[in-house]
């Protein structure tokens, strides 16, 4: 018996899908397709199809939140964090129009200061604590392609 020798597998790439598709295929799924013909026609498995229809509330806020259909997310985050992330992008904007010079500490503390207010205003509940990390911070640099000072590893933990 001959056997043929075993090709080496290489892992499956992970498919990033926009906001618009996922805001289709939700569409579709209310409309009473079913989630394995979403996916034969997405190409994509049906339990991916089925966490997207799971999680149709967060998407649909990630959609009003970004106001981009292109954007490719991975991981929905809580629309009081967009909010949050979008005033402090204005805040930071405005101090470098004014010369204002701002470090990473002053940003992060800024940013927990306008998490807290916004919390309160919408008397939200939110379950994950908001830290203003350092990675938190390099991420939101990178997110919003502002120009701000990369933290140094001698700079304080916490803002």
């Amino acid at each position: 018996m001959e056997t043929t020798p075993e090709l080496p597998r290489t892992p499956r790439r992970r498919k990033v899908i926009t906001l618009g598709t996922k805001l289709e295929i939700i569409q579709k799924l209310e409309a009473g397709m079913s989630a394995a013909a979403a996916g034969r026609e997405y190409d994509m498995n049906e339990s991916s199809v089925r966490t997207i229809w799971k999680m149709a509330d967060k998407i649909k806020a990630s959609v009003a939140h970004t106001g981009s259909l292109n954007a490719k997310i991975t991981r929905t985050r809580s629309a009081l964090l967009e909010k949050m992330e979008k005033l402090l992008t204005k805040w930071v904007e405005m101090q470098t129009t004014l010369g204002v010079p701002t470090t990473p500490a002053v940003v992060r503390a800024k940013a927990l200061v306008i998490y807290e207010r916004l919390k309160k205003q919408q008397g939200s509940d939110q379950d994950e604590p908001f830290m203003a990390s350092k990675g938190w911070y390099d991420k939101f640099c990178k997110r919003t392609k502002i120009q701000l000072p990369k933290l140094d590893k001698g700079e304080e933990d916490k803002p």
